[in-house]
């Protein structure tokens, strides 16, 4: 079994590594930051849900 196959039959997805590893490190950056962003958006509307009920 390769490294690839073994990597795979654990779940990882090696497209998305191979994409991010296309990126340059501040487009990486970028995109953590939009995915965290979007983390607080969704707790905040947790929080403004669980005040209404």
């Amino acid at each position: 079994m390769t490294k690839e196959q073994f990597a795979e039959k654990a779940g990882f997805d090696l497209n998305l590594i191979e994409r991010n590893l296309q990126l340059t490190p501040e487009q990486r950056i970028e995109e953590h930051q939009s995915a965290l962003d979007l983390v607080w958006q969704l707790e905040e509307a947790r929080l403004t849900l669980n005040e209404k009920s």
